[in-house]
């Protein structure tokens, strides 16, 4: 990206799935996020637990249940989603025409 920035007038955001994509954007010059997809979180490394929640939010039977089930799940979403910004120096609360 270094040899476009004397001339470019669009900033370069990433698609990042993980924080190691992330990683990897921001080393090629990303300057931030562009797409998270939080549903990754569910799968793949470290996904144990939030997978877990999820399904057990899925097969409850009454809304109660379902309630403590996503209210088991916010911790870890939030968790990951401030790791996955700050880790990198992106700072959550991206706006789009900024």
């Amino acid at each position: 990206m270094k040899l476009c920035d004397g001339i470019r007038v669009m900033k370069i955001r990433t698609n990042a799935d993980t924080p190691d994509d992330a990683a990897k954007a921001r080393a090629f010059g990303a300057e931030g996020i562009g797409l998270f997809r939080t549903e990754h979180m569910f799968y793949g490394k470290h996904a144990e637990k939030p997978l877990f929640l999820l399904r057990k939010m899925i097969v409850s039977n009454t809304e109660d249940e379902r309630r403590k089930g996503i209210e088991g799940i916010i911790p870890v979403y939030e968790s990951r989603y401030e790791r996955h910004t700050r880790s990198h120096g992106w700072l959550s609360g991206y706006h789009p025409y900024a």
